[in-house]
């Protein structure tokens, strides 16, 4: 049972009376601090004055559907951080996928035993609780980052990679149809997007203890190319990207790693902060011994301000509501721009954004950033 002094907070968004009340006697009971919501627009009044640490949400319910909370309460909320656990009738594998691919942390059927209830709770408080302890530990050493990281993003991509795997176990255990092509695409992409979450963090502490060595190599145009065009490909919307590249007039030499984060991050933000249709443009070009390009595209919310303010893991809205990330991308973008001794800036031309930046061609002693 948990310390009085430092009860974890639940919320029970539900539309069954007696489910509710069986669910928050049993959970006072257990020693938590527990708020109860008969649907998602009551659950998002509660959440303003009430901060859970985990949600226990129903589905299908009157006037917002669980599904809806989810991603209001996300979008409202986008560092409260609060586990979120769905609990339903349904047991189809084609709602699980859809919680599971929302980022929900797990999924309880009913019926079920109060018993089972408080032991997957005891479960994911306690993975919550180590890796905050973990990441609170790391942030009192000298040369790490002291700053709040997004928990939530690592949880999404850790839950959906071991939710959908489960399905996989599950279906073939039962006999059951799977989506395969579906859930292997769920595990793929959460599994890259915390590769990458996991590579900018080793990369901003070498820039931190100065301890990066660079590798220098020629590049051309088709490396640069082809990282653009993939991303593009990744988001299906090669159709929305533009990309004029011309052709480079001196020898392009710079460490491809560091270039191709640069390029990568930029261009995912690109897609990732827009929707389908919105068009995306490319300028490239390598003269007067610069590495010149230029992104231009609806940048929505995101301004000038917003570029200011670039930090570690600050997140910015975004009108695609996709998945935020880190929040570190443009970050160790402009740490690496630094570090070459370049400039970005970014501005807005009527309703489209820009950013516009200047890399010296050639590359030769590392600095200090």
């Amino acid at each position: 049972m948990p310390n009085r002094s430092e009860k974890k907070r639940i919320l029970i968004v539900e539309d069954d009376a007696i489910i509710s009340r069986n669910m928050f006697d049993f959970l006072v009971l257990n020693g938590y601090e527990v708020r109860l919501g008969n649907n998602g627009l009551m659950g998002l009044e509660i959440v303003q004055t009430f901060i859970p640490d985990l949600i226990l949400c129903d589905i299908m319910m009157p006037e917002m559907d669980g599904y809806t909370f989810f991603k209001e309460y996300t979008k409202k909320y986008p560092f409260q951080n609060s586990l979120f656990i769905f609990v339903t009738a349904k047991n189809v594998n084609s709602d699980m996928r859809f919680g599971m691919n929302l980022g929900a942390d797990d999924y309880i059927v009913k019926p079920f035993q109060l018993d089972h209830l408080a032991e997957t709770i005891r479960v994911k408080f306690g993975k919550l609780d180590n890796l905050k302890s973990f990441l609170q530990g790391s942030s009192k050493k000298k040369d790490t980052i002291n700053t709040f990281i997004p928990i939530r993003e690592v949880n999404n991509c850790v839950t959906s990679i071991i939710g959908g795997s489960q399905l996989l176990i599950d279906s073939k255990k039962n006999n059951q149809d799977l989506d395969l092509q579906h859930v292997l695409f769920i595990i793929n992409s959460c599994g890259l997007r915390l590769n990458k979450g996991i590579n900018n963090l080793v990369l901003g502490n070498e820039f931190q203890k100065n301890t990066l060595v660079p590798f220098i190599e020629t590049i051309d145009s088709k490396f640069i190319e082809s990282i653009i065009k993939s991303i593009a490909l990744s988001y299906n919307r090669i159709s929305d990207l533009t990309l004029l590249v011309s052709t480079f007039e001196e020898d392009l030499n710079l460490d491809k790693y560091l270039l191709r984060k640069v390029l990568e991050e930029l261009a995912d933000n690109s897609f990732k902060f827009t929707t389908h249709g919105i068009k995306i443009n490319w300028e490239i070009k390598v003269e007067n011994g610069f590495l010149d390009f230029k992104v231009i595209y609806n940048t929505g919310n995101f301004t000038a301000k917003c570029f200011n303010e670039i930090a570690p893991f600050k997140q910015f809205f975004n009108e695609a509501k996709t998945n935020p990330g880190l929040g570190y991308g443009l970050y160790i973008t402009k740490k690496i721009i630094s570090y070459f001794n370049g400039s970005i800036e970014f501005g807005n031309i009527f309703e489209l954004g820009k950013f516009s930046v200047l890399i010296p061609a050639n590359f030769s002693l590392p600095r200090k950033v």
